[in-house]
């Protein structure tokens, strides 16, 4: 289940993000996160051309995500286990850049 972003406060804002070391022109992040008992967990939020594209969430002491769900076509597909897989993002920012 995607976390729901009602319950987090966005901290931070970024533009043309850098996933795994590739820095994606045009890709934007807004960063989120919430006490949850002694730890924090943050979601990202991506977007390219203001649509969403994918987001990631899990907790600020681990060193990857725990979760990435991709948006497609207006509906958010399941939750995948890990964090965004990069090629497949480049392939949707490709997509929506015509």
């Amino acid at each position: 289940m995607r976390p729901d972003l009602s319950l987090y406060r966005q901290h931070r804002a970024a533009r043309d993000v850098t996933l795994e070391g590739v820095t994606v022109p045009g890709l934007c992040a807004t960063y989120h996160s919430r006490p949850e008992q002694s730890r924090v967990a943050t979601v990202g939020v991506y977007r390219f051309a203001e649509a969403e594209v994918f987001m990631s969430w899990g907790y600020a002491d681990e060193a990857h995500c725990r979760w990435t769900a991709y948006h497609q076509d207006g509906v958010w597909g399941e939750p995948r286990e890990g964090c965004p897989d990069v090629p497949y993002v480049l392939s949707l920012v490709r997509q929506r850049a015509g």
